[in-house]
C-alpha cells in the first residue's frame, strides 16, 4: 500500500466552503480548507515503485489538485511523485565498525556516482537543455547518484524532474560549505525560512534520497584546531537544529545527516572511517618517494589500509583535452603547464601524463573500494561536471571533472565508466602478490569467465590463465591469489585482465607492477594501431607492442564512444561504438573526424562519414 498525503497551503483570503480536490489516476479525494490549509489522503493499493537505475524503472505518478470556491476554480496545481522507501543502513560488521549504506525499497545497493556543481558560472543562463545534456552523459557514465555539493546552488526544478525521470538518485546538500557560519538569532531565522522553502519545493521528488546539512563544515573545526587556533567544536545550531527541523516539518520521509563527511560517534573527527561517510584526498602520491611540499600527501598504495564505509567525495587533478586547452590558452607563457611542455617537448604528452595520473588515482580507489563490499557501500568521485568557461581563472577546481565545459568528456569519464560496470574484474596489489577479484552488483547469480595475460611491453607473453567462476548475487569472488602464479620477468610487464558474462566482455582492467612514475618517464617501445570502420563501429588492432593510453576524441563534443583511454596487448582487436548525444543525427556530423592515438603510437584520423550511412 502507498499512503499519499497531499497538503495544500493557500496564500491569500479564502471564501467560505472553499474545497481542495485531488486526483491521482482514477483515485479522487477532497477536503475543506480550514485556516488556509487542507489535506487529502489517498491510498494506492498496489503502487508501482520508483527505482533508481539500473535496479528498476523509475515509475512516476501525477497528482492534480484544484482549489474550488462554489463552482469556480480558483487555482490549479500538478506535481509528480514516486513511491519508494529509503533509509541509511548502519549494520554492525565483524571488525567492530558499522556500515553506511543506502537501502532503496528494502534492497541494499552499492552506490556508484559523482559530485555535481552548477553547469554554468552564470546561473541565470542555466536551462533545461544544460541539465538534460549533462544527465544523459551521467547515465552514459553509469552514474546512479549525484551529490549536489553544498558550495553550489539549489538547482532548478527541471534538474530534479529529469533526475526523477532518469532514475538518478540525488544526495542533496544544503548550501553551506567549508565554513563556520553565524549563530545569531537573525541569521538562524533567515536560514530556517530558506530551508523550509527549499524542502517544501523539493520534497515530492523521489530522486532525492538524503538531506545533508552541508559540505565539510564539521571538518572546518578540526582544521582550525589543527592550525593551533583557539577554536573549539560547539553545537552548530544550523546543522543540528534549524535544518533538521525544516526537514521534519516539510518532509519527514528521508534521512538527514548534519554534514558530509559526518561521523556520528565523533563529530570532531569526521575523517575517521569506522562509521559515517568520508571525503578523501590524502592518498594520491603515485611515487611513494616523491617530495610533498604540503606534508599531508601519502602514497596512493597506502590506500590499501584505508577502509571507508562510503566515499562521498574523492578525486585528483587532471587537465582538459587538447581542444579545450587550445581554446582557452592554458599553455600561455609562464604557466606550469607551459614549463612542463618545454621540458617534455610536446603539449600532447603533458596532457597525456597529467590525465593518466588523474585516472590512475581515481580508478585505483574505485576498484579497491568496490572489492571491499559490503564493508564499503558507495563512491561519489569529485567531480562530474565543470561550469567554468574561463579555465585559466578557475584554477585546478575546473580540472578535476569528467566532463569539461564545453568540450565534453575527458578520459576520466571513460575510466570511471568502466570501473562502474555491474560486473568488474580488478587486479589488486598486495605486497608481492597480485590477486584477481570479480565484483558483481547484480541481483542474480552469473557464470563468468576470467582471462588474465602477462605481457611485456614489447608484446612478449609470459603467462596466461583462464578461469570459469560462478558468482553469487551482489558479491565479491577472489579468482586467484596471484595473477602471475610465480612467473615473473625482469622486463616491465603488464597484467591484462577481462571478464566475460554470456560471451560479453563486462570489464577490462590493466595493472602494471612497476612504479607509476617510471611508466610515465621511461621510453615505451613503439606500437602501431591499425584502424578501420566496420558495420558502424571502429575496429582498432594493436601491432608491434603494447599500446599505452589509446584514446578516441571527436571534433564534435556531442559524439561519445563506448570506450576510450585504455591499454591494449599486442595482437588485440577492439571494436568501439560511436554514441550520439544531444539529439544528434548522423547527417549532422558527417564532416566531423575522430582522432585515434596512443601514448606510444601515431595518430590516425577517421572521417565519421565512413561510419554512418548518408540519409
Amino acid at each position: 500500500r502507498g499512503e499519499v498525503e497531499i497538503v495544500a497551503t493557500i496564500d491569500g483570503p479564502c471564501m467560505e466552503n472553499t474545497i481542495l480536490r485531488c486526483r491521482i489516476g482514477s483515485l479522487t479525494g477532497k477536503a475543506k480548507v480550514v485556516k488556509s490549509r487542507a489535506a487529502v489522503r489517498l491510498t494506492l493499493k498496489k503502487p508501482r515503485l520508483w527505482w533508481p537505475w539500473p535496479y528498476g524503472k523509475p515509475h512516476l505518478y501525477t497528482a492534480t489538485c484544484t482549489l474550488e470556491s462554489g463552482r469556480k476554480v480558483v487555482d490549479r496545481a500538478r506535481r509528480r511523485f514516486g513511491v519508494r522507501s529509503v533509509r541509511i543502513v548502519h549494520d554492525p560488521l565483524e571488525d567492530g565498525t558499522e556500515r553506511w549504506a543506502f537501502e532503496i525499497n528494502g534492497r541494499d545497493i552499492f552506490v556508484k556516482g559523482a559530485n555535481w556543481v552548477p553547469p554554468r558560472i552564470s546561473l541565470s543562463d542555466i536551462d533545461e537543455q544544460d541539465y538534460r545534456h549533462l544527465l544523459e552523459l551521467a547515465r552514459h557514465g553509469r552514474i546512479a547518484m549525484l551529490r549536489i555539493w553544498g558550495g553550489g546552488i539549489y538547482e532548478k526544478d527541471s534538474f530534479y524532474d529529469l533526475c526523477d525521470e532518469m532514475g538518478i538518485m540525488v544526495f542533496q546538500d544544503f548550501m553551506f560549505a567549508c565554513g563556520m557560519y553565524p549563530q545569531s538569532r537573525e541569521f538562524l531565522s533567515t536560514v530556517g525560512r530558506e530551508a523550509r522553502y527549499q524542502v517544501d519545493r523539493l520534497a515530492s521528488h523521489p530522486s532525492i534520497v538524503v538531506w545533508s546539512g552541508g559540505n565539510e563544515n564539521d571538518s572546518v573545526f578540526h582544521w582550525l584546531k589543527g592550525d593551533g587556533k583557539p577554536i573549539r567544536f560547539r553545537h552548530d545550531r544550523i546543522s543540528r537544529s534549524v535544518l533538521p527541523r525544516a526537514v521534519r516539518e516539510m518532509d519527514g520521509t528521508r534521512p538527514y545527516i548534519p554534514c558530509s563527511p559526518y561521523n556520528p560517534y565523533d563529530e570532531q573527527r569526521p575523517e575517521l572511517t569506522h562509521a559515517g561517510d568520508n571525503h578523501e584526498y590524502t592518498y594520491v602520491k603515485t611515487d611513494p618517494g616523491a617530495a610533498d611540499p604540503y606534508g599531508k600527501r601519502r602514497s596512493l598504495y597506502d590506500f590499501r589500509s584505508y577502509e571507508p564505509r562510503f566515499l562521498s567525495e574523492f578525486g585528483w587533478v587532471g587537465v582538459p583535452n587538447s581542444a579545450t586547452l587550445a581554446r582557452y590558452d592554458f599553455f600561455r607563457s609562464g604557466t606550469r603547464l607551459s614549463e612542463l611542455s618545454k621540458q617534455i617537448g610536446s603539449t600532447e604528452a603533458v596532457v597525456d601524463m597529467v590525465q593518466m595520473e588523474q585516472c590512475h588515482v581515481v580508478e585505483y580507489k574505485i576498484r579497491r573500494s568496490r572489492a571491499r563490499k559490503p564493508a564499503c557501500s558507495g563512491l561519489l568521485y569529485w567531480k562530474f561536471n565543470d561550469p567554468f568557461e574561463d579555465g585559466v581563472a578557475s584554477g585546478n577546481r575546473s580540472w578535476m571533472s569528467s566532463v569539461m565545459y564545453p568540450q565534453g568528456p575527458v578520459p576520466q569519464f571513460y575510466v570511471t565508466r568502466r570501473a562502474y560496470a555491474d560486473v568488474i574484474v580488478a587486479v589488486l596489489d598486495e605486497d608481492e602478490r597480485f590477486p584477481v577479484v570479480i565484483v558483481s552488483d547484480l541481483d542474480r547469480p552469473v557464470a563468468a569467465e576470467v582471462h588474465v595475460v602477462l605481457q611485456t611491453l614489447d608484446g612478449r607473453q609470459i603467462h596466461a590463465l583462464r578461469r570459469k567462476v560462478d558468482i553469487a548475487p551482489d558479491s565479491v569472488v577472489r579468482v586467484t591469489e596471484d595473477a602471475t602464479e610465480g612467473k615473473r620477468s625482469d622486463d616491465v610487464t603488464g597484467i591484462f585482465a577481462h571478464v566475460r558474462v554470456n560471451s560479453t566482455v563486462m570489464d577490462r582492467h590493466v595493472w602494471y607492477p612497476s612504479p607509476f612514475r617510471k611508466l610515465l618517464s621511461m621510453p615505451w617501445p613503439k606500437s602501431e594501431l591499425k584502424v578501420k570502420s566496420m558495420n558502424g563501429t571502429i575496429e582498432i588492432a594493436c601491432k608491434k607492442a603494447v599500446a599505452r593510453w589509446v584514446t578516441l576524441e571527436c571534433t564534435h563534443p556531442g559524439v561519445l564512444f563506448s570506450d576510450s583511454a585504455f591499454d591494449m596487448t599486442m595482437g588485440a582487436v577492439r571494436r568501439i561504438e560511436p554514441l550520439l548525444t544531444r539529439g544528434l543525427r548522423p547527417s549532422e556530423i558527417l564532416q566531423e573526424q575522430v582522432r585515434i592515438r596512443a601514448f606510444n603510437a601515431a595518430e590516425i584520423a577517421l572521417d565519421l562519414s565512413r561510419l554512418f550511412d548518408h540519409p
